[in-house]
């Protein structure tokens, strides 16, 4: 639905510079230059002729900074194609010089449905016993609901980067998200333990995308000194819902009105509201795409076919895709950096997700304790990441 709006404000944005250009163009003794000539040392949009006084709260752009702005594609024949490209700091589009406001408040989106898809994950674990005698299955084997959550994660992430690098960070959140929301409900309503491995490992896969490629989207929004006060709030959002979602989980669980299946319920309001939020006031952040409507958009308005993007060069959806499909595996393999990350990532999902089912059979068969208090023993594992953003408020971004 923002991306609607998006879409206007672009046009507006084309209509408004190629006004400026005619009115400029008619002024005597100035000269522009032309609407469509293409500039091959300097970004292509109508607003390049325009220079703003340099800030001294900028800082210089780094050398990959610069390269992806102004760097411009092998020498192509003036009738071929004019490359729009972003007109640097002073551009309108790239989400990087938006407000700061409007950032923080797609953060806030962001967090929200990442909160909420990481809670799936852990919700059920206070209910295992539970649906463990009405499906006829050990309590070990009822685990597997878990483990297919974290299954369905571990497959989806190859997938979530590459599709969100095609089809933009929109639709691949809200595709993703509301094939989510329908395997959460399937969980809630199979009548077989089958049926619901199935479904847990399904609600895990479209989780992935949100889960894995938040990080892009934190890097749509800021330059690299402003991410590292951004990536810790995100990080919360990603550590403490599975831990959060244990306490509220084992008190539903042991309330007789409600039941296990109820933990599935309340999955599924929070994450529908946080769904209808994303889909009304989630703008689309992923610069190439932003580049290609507003090619579009000049198309519309000149009449000039010549106008196209980066994105739009790579001659259709699914060869972009097969392109960008294997860059996790070859990055995974190549890349030290990401091979380590990811192998410590491996391991705090291991002890994290083997607490949930530990607790259940230390603190309620060793010590005797309730349901409900036996998933209020993981408040002491939220402590931490719940202070930590508090603690790093009064660093300097």
């Amino acid at each position: 639905m923002w991306s609607y709006v998006q879409r206007r404000h672009i046009r507006r944005i084309v209509r408004d510079e190629l006004l400026q250009r005619t009115e400029a163009s008619e002024k005597p003794g100035r000269t522009t230059l032309p609407l469509r000539a293409p500039d091959r040392n300097a970004p292509s949009s109508p607003k390049n002729t325009i220079s703003a006084p340099p800030s001294t709260h900028d800082r210089s752009p780094t050398d990959l900074e610069r390269q992806r702005e102004t760097n411009a594609p092998p020498d192509e024949k003036e009738s071929d194609v004019i490359i729009v490209r972003a007109s640097g700091r002073e551009d309108p589009l790239d989400p990087r010089n938006w407000s700061l406001v409007a950032r923080c408040k797609n953060i806030f989106i962001l967090s929200l449905l990442i909160f909420v898809q990481g809670w799936a994950g852990a919700a059920d674990s206070m209910a295992n016993a539970q649906a463990s005698r009405e499906f006829g299955v050990s309590q070990v084997a009822e685990n597997l609901s878990t483990a297919m959550y974290l299954l369905g994660v571990g497959s989806g992430a190859v997938f979530a980067g590459p599709f969100s690098e095609t089809f933009g960070r929109n639709p691949t959140y809200l595709g993703s998200t509301f094939c989510y929301l329908g395997f959460v409900l399937g969980s809630a309503l199979t009548p077989t333990f089958g049926g619901q491995l199935a479904c847990r490992y399904f609600v895990g896969l479209f989780a992935s995308a949100t889960l894995s490629i938040n990080g892009a989207s934190v890097r749509d929004q800021f330059y690299p000194v402003k991410r590292a006060w951004v990536f810790p709030k995100i990080a919360w959002a990603n550590v403490a819902s599975p831990v959060l979602a244990p306490v509220a989980g084992g008190w539903i669980v042991s309330n007789p009105r409600l039941g296990w299946r109820w933990t599935e319920w309340i999955t599924l309001i929070i994450s529908s509201f946080a769904f209808i939020i994303a889909l009304l006031f989630l703008p689309e952040t992923y610069l190439p795409l932003l580049l290609d409507w507003k090619a579009k958009e000049l198309r519309h308005a000149t009449g000039d076919t010549r106008y196209t993007s980066e994105h739009a060069k790579s001659k259709g959806y699914f060869k972009t895709l097969k392109r960008n499909l294997p860059l996790t595996l070859v990055f995974a393999r190549t890349e030290p950096a990401i091979i380590v990350l990811g192998s410590y990532l491996v391991l705090l999902y291991i002890l994290l997700f083997t607490f949930q089912s530990g607790f259940d059979y230390i603190f309620r068969e060793t010590y005797q304790l309730s349901t409900g208090l036996t998933g209020s023993c993981f408040a002491a594992v939220a402590a931490d990441p719940g202070s930590n953003p508090s603690i790093d408020y009064g660093r300097p971004p």
